[in-house]
Parts: C-alpha cells; sequence; structure tokens
C-alpha cells in the first residue's frame, strides 16, 4: 500500500511540475517572439538611420563644393566689378542737374549757336553728366552682371541643399533616438528572457528527476507483484471494492437527489403525491 501511495503522490508531484514547466515554456514562446518582432523593428530603424546619414553626408559634400564655387565666383566678381566712386560732400540734385542737361541739348539742337558757344555748352553737359553718375550707382559690365547672376544662382542652390540636408539629418537623429528606446526595451526583456530560460531548465530538471523517481517505484511496484502474487491481487481487490463502493455510492446520492427534485416539482404545481413521494420526501426532512 506504502508504494502504491507513494507512486500516487509522485504521479501528482509529476502532473503539477509538468503544468508549471509547460506555463514557462509558453511564456518563453511568447516571449522569444516579442523579442524576434522588437529586432526587427530595431534593425529596420538602424537601415533606415544609416542611409539618412549616408545622404547627409552626400549632401555635405555637394554643399561644400558649392560654397567652394561660390567663393571663387565672387573673388572673381571683386576683380572686374566697378570700383566705388567716392560721392561729392555737397548735396548733388540729380534731378536737377537732368533737367538742366536736357534743356542745355534741346537749345543746342533747335538754337542756331555760333561753335564757340556750342563747345562751351557741350563742356558743361558732360561736367553736369559725370556729376550725375557720380551721385548714382556704379554701372556693371557684361562679365560683371553674369557673374553676378551665377552667384546668386549658386548661393540659392546651396541654400536650398543646406534646407534639404538639415531636414535629412534631423529625421536620422530622430530615428537614432528611436534605436536607443527600443535597444533599452530589448535588452530589458532579454534580460527577462534569461530568468525564463533558467525557469525552464530548472523545471524540466525537476520533471526529469520525478519522472525517475516514478519509474523507480512503478518498477518496484512490478517487482513486488511478481514476488507476493497473492497479496497484490488482495490489495487490488480491495482498491477495486473501495473505489467500486464510492462510485455506488455517488449513483445513489444522485438518484436520491433527482427523485427528491422531481417531488418538489409536483408539489409546485400542486399535483398529487404518491407513497413513494412522500418517503422521498421525508426522507430529505
Amino acid at each position: 500500500m506504502d508504494n502504491d501511495r507513494n507512486v500516487s503522490e509522485l504521479r501528482n508531484e509529476l502532473n503539477s511540475l509538468d503544468k508549471t514547466k509547460e506555463e514557462y515554456f509558453g511564456l518563453s514562446k511568447s516571449n522569444r517572439a516579442k523579442l524576434n518582432e522588437l529586432r526587427g523593428k530595431v534593425q529596420t530603424l538602424k537601415n533606415e538611420r544609416n542611409k539618412l546619414t549616408d545622404s547627409v553626408k552626400k549632401i555635405k559634400v555637394e554643399r561644400d563644393a558649392l560654397n567652394k564655387t561660390l567663393k571663387e565666383k565672387i573673388e572673381a566678381f571683386k576683380k572686374i566689378a566697378p570700383k566705388k566712386v567716392e560721392k561729392p560732400k555737397e548735396h548733388v540734385n540729380v534731378g536737377f542737374l537732368r533737367k538742366e542737361i536736357k534743356a542745355m541739348e534741346y537749345k543746342i539742337e533747335t538754337e542756331g549757336l555760333d561753335f564757340d558757344k556750342e563747345q562751351k555748352l557741350m563742356k558743361i553737359i558732360k561736367e553736369k553728366k559725370k556729376l550725375v553718375d557720380s551721385a548714382g550707382p556704379a554701372k556693371l559690365s557684361s562679365e560683371a552682371k553674369l557673374l553676378s547672376n551665377e552667384i546668386d544662382a549658386i548661393r540659392a542652390k546651396a541654400d536650398e541643399i543646406h534646407k534639404n540636408m538639415q531636414v535629412q539629418a534631423a529625421e536620422s537623429q530622430k530615428k537614432h533616438e528611436e534605436v536607443i528606446k527600443l535597444s533599452n526595451e530589448l535588452k530589458e526583456i532579454e534580460a527577462k528572457q534569461k530568468e525564463i530560460d533558467d525557469k525552464c531548465k530548472e523545471f524540466k530538471a525537476k520533471v526529469h528527476d520525478v519522472n525517475e523517481k516514478l519509474k523507480g517505484q512503478l518498477d518496484k511496484a512490478i517487482l513486488d507483484a511478481k514476488e507476493h502474487p497473492i497479496q497484490h491481487k488482495e490489495n487490488r481487490k480491495e482498491r477495486r471494492k473501495k473505489e467500486f463502493g464510492k462510485e455506488k455510492e455517488h449513483r445513489h446520492n444522485h438518484t436520491i437527489e433527482e427523485l427528491q427534485r422531481k417531488v418538489e416539482e409536483k408539489i409546485r404545481k400542486g399535483e398529487k403525491l404518491t407513497t413513494d413521494d412522500l418517503r422521498v420526501y421525508q426522507a430529505k426532512r
């Protein structure tokens, strides 16, 4: 009997340990799936970040080349651009001067001046035109104008490229911060996975040990049955008798309960009770 009890206890212990082991293995599977998903996200973010970083580097090279060209163009422009003429200290009324020049030119064209007077007027017109030019902005040559236009175009393109570089650099930084955040989460889940794996190993070993003990007890029971067949047979009969008695009692109780429910149903409906019904009802009370 002691051996039978040991076998039963070991079986119960084995079932309990095996259930716990399976729970940890299920948890391990779920956690590993989460790890794989997170690792995939981190790798995708790293690839996107690295792609943006490479793009920023290429854009920077292009921007630096444009800035170098821009600097060269500006230096060339300085060499051919007209010098700034020092403005006269006294205030010059450009509008009034132009009216005077126009009036003098009209006088030369319409009046029949002698040669000397015409020459004097022409000289005065020339001097007044110089005053107008000195008071106004310096004029650019065609080459200087071309260079100025090129400088404006290069500067605009360099600015556009720089803005694009800043946008991509900001996006790259954002991806990098996400990588760091998810990597920290990954470390926490990996640490948790290690704990789960340790538990899986622990309960797997326990299941193995109890299983070996159970096999030993079963082998012992078989050996006892061979050495003491009569006693073993009697023990089996006794166990079966107890099990049969319990089953019979359970069936009897179940039948009584069913009859009692039927009697109660008759009473509720106001139906006539038989002698057997009264006995069943009295037994309940």
